[in-house]
């Protein structure tokens, strides 16, 4: 790199007798494999990038040479919109006939994850086994399963709707912009995706629609605001179908009415809109995300009931 190594540096050159070094593409510091009585030591750099290439071009294939034949995979399925709790009860049905497999639970604030695993398997009957338990729990749990391995759910939203004709486009309030991020973050989103509108202000919710009379009756965070978000917005943009969201994110703003986490959204087409009311505990950053997530979520079940 042409540049002088510092004395700090320097220990990066050190190896220890015996232990084989691996190259480091991605960075100065190399990774060294260590082999003894004991078992092996793979010592890696901490840096993720350097760390992610070093195991998969130098580190895996000297695994799959020892192997002889037999794998460890796993297969992930992705869900939302259902407690941890909830899931639970749902897959217990089906739960012991995946017992050449195990099952974890992944909960994040986009929902949980289930990973299956197979192990020590050939390869082929690994295949076949997650195959078939993806299967078995994809029939239990419904809509709530939105995808695999690392699929994201706007992304899935987007291919629905380009299998569709369908166009998008959301007014936000407590996301503050969060949802719109979410969609215009997947490649090729803006053939799906119009536009949206952040309208934090009273002002502007009544530039898309909101009425004064709503307002005052029943507030910005209410099944009535929401509607006329979704109207307005879907009307302006001449999006097929739209969403909007209004909520109490916290850490003030709450009351016993309308309690720290309250979140309104409504969904509307050619058709007409439905509305949905959550309170998701959490900070205020944790209570955006997930009405993100539920927003993107409605937008996926109305856009594939258009298309039923």
């Amino acid at each position: 790199m042409g540049r002088k190594i510092s004395a700090r540096n320097r220990c990066q050159a050190e190896v220890p007798r015996g232990a084989t070094v691996l190259p480091n593409r991605w960075g100065t510091a190399p990774g060294l494999w260590i082999s003894g009585p004991m078992g092996e030591v793979v010592m890696l750099p901490g840096v993720p990038v350097e760390m992610r290439g070093l195991t998969t071009h130098e580190v895996l294939p000297r695994l799959q040479a020892r192997a002889a034949g037999r794998v460890v995979r796993s297969l992930v399925l992705r869900t939302t919109g259902i407690p941890e709790s909830s899931l639970g009860d749902r897959v217990s049905p089906v739960e012991d006939t995946l017992a050449a497999l195990t099952l974890a639970y992944l909960p994040s604030l986009e929902g949980v994850d289930l990973r299956l695993t197979a192990w020590g398997m050939e390869p082929a009957a690994a295949d076949q086994a997650l195959a078939g338990a993806a299967e078995k729990l994809g029939a239990v749990l419904g809509d709530n399963l939105y995808g695999r391995g690392e699929e994201d759910l706007a992304a899935v939203l987007l291919d629905a709707c380009r299998v569709r004709g369908i166009t998008l486009a959301v007014a936000e309030s407590c996301t503050g912009g969060m949802l719109g991020e979410r969609i215009t973050a997947i490649p090729g989103s803006s053939n799906v995706f119009l536009g949206g509108a952040i309208v934090y202000a009273d002002a502007l919710k009544q530039r898309l629609g909101v009425s004064l009379r709503i307002l005052e009756e029943h507030g910005a965070v209410s099944e009535e605001a929401v509607r006329a978000l979704a109207a307005g917005i879907r009307r302006d943009t001449g999006a097929a179908l739209s969403a909007a969201v209004s909520g109490i994110a916290g850490p003030g703003g709450g009351s016993p009415e309308k309690p720290l986490g309250t979140v309104w959204f409504a969904f509307a087409d050619a058709v007409g809109a439905e509305a949905h009311h959550c309170v998701f505990p959490g900070s205020r950053n944790e209570v955006r995300a997930r009405a993100t997530q539920f927003a993107l979520q409605g937008l996926l079940r109305r856009a594939k009931s258009a298309g039923a």
